[in-house]
């Protein structure tokens, strides 16, 4: 069964969020080849530039936060409170260290065990026809194509694409495109264990 991944993916199994268990049983599908995991190349490239803008973020706000900290030591009123900006200030430089960390091992993981979906120049320019024809962003239209173009040629067998991105792939002319390829579109990835497992049997 294939199952189409994408940058959500990464980055719930990255920050360990919500749904990051669920991301790790697919993971132990795949390593334990009940399930092929498909994953596009370019997101591995987002999710890595989407750690490095955070990573930015939290940099620019720790020199705000020790810039105010200054301020405030002058002060006799605050000197002796300020113990809370720098847990603050900690916090983020740990959480920092700790994506990046996570990026790396993720990463490393998800190529040993994923099928990683090459970027062509053809794939590309149907991207941008299909930014236009549904709509979707330039980022969305990108994956959308990787999992349409891959489905055309490997549609036998059900498959499923799982996204947590429901606001801009859950719409008709998306799911009709996946449908026609016997592709299923599933929002949570919770839900995307049950349904292959439920193929599986």
């Amino acid at each position: 069964m294939n199952v189409y991944v994408e940058t959500n993916f990464v980055l719930e199994l990255v920050h360990h969020q919500e749904q990051f268990e669920a991301c790790e049983e697919l993971l132990r599908l795949a390593s334990e080849n009940y399930i092929q995991l498909l994953l596009p190349s370019f997101a591995i490239v987002e999710s890595f530039e989407k750690v490095l803008r955070q990573r930015a973020i939290r940099k620019r706000l720790i020199a705000e936060l020790l810039q105010e900290t200054e301020q405030l030591k002058r002060s006799v009123s605050y000197k002796n409170r300020l113990e809370a900006i720098g847990n603050i200030k900690s916090l983020l430089t740990e959480s920092n260290q700790d994506d990046e960390e996570q990026l790396r091992l993720v990463r490393k993981r998800l190529l040993s065990t994923a099928k990683v979906l090459p970027l062509t120049q053809s794939l590309f320019v149907e991207a941008m026809n299909q930014e236009q024809i549904v709509g979707l962003e330039i980022a969305d239209a990108l994956i959308f194509q990787f999992v349409v173009s891959h489905l055309s040629e490997n549609h036998f067998n059900p498959s499923c694409f799982l996204n947590k991105n429901s606001k801009h792939f859950q719409i008709p002319d998306v799911q009709d495109v996946l449908e026609r390829y016997n592709c299923k579109l599933i929002t949570q990835f919770a839900d995307g264990v049950s349904y292959v497992k439920s193929n599986l049997k």
